[in-house]
């Protein structure tokens, strides 16, 4: 991988996510008051538990698909030319537990 594009793919997940998590506050729970300070969210008190739901939601959403497969499939077919390393294998690690955890973000 090109030097530094690691923390750039990592950045845009992290924005990816916040993205998602604003839209989804917006549309489900009529939250529109926000403040971001890099990966720290927050809104008012009131509104705090469906926003640290939703984005934990956002992440097992995000994070149960095969991201880095995805994307080196989408980088092949745009440079059938080059060689790509196939992505490390999952673990056993369950996304979904993020649900469950005391500490996360929001």
């Amino acid at each position: 991988m090109v030097n530094g594009a690691s923390p750039n793919v990592v950045h845009s997940l992290d924005a990816a996510a916040l993205h998602e998590t604003v839209v989804r506050c917006n549309k489900e729970h009529g939250i529109y008051d926000f403040s971001f300070i890099h990966d720290s969210y927050g809104t008012h008190a009131n509104k705090c538990d469906q926003l640290s739901e939703t984005l934990r939601q956002v992440f097992v959403d995000m994070f149960s698909k095969d991201i880095l497969n995805n994307w080196r499939s989408q980088l092949s077919d745009q440079h059938p030319h080059l060689d790509f390393p196939e992505p490390p294998e999952f673990g056993d690690a369950d996304i979904s537990r993020i649900k469950e955890s005391l500490y996360f973000f929001a």
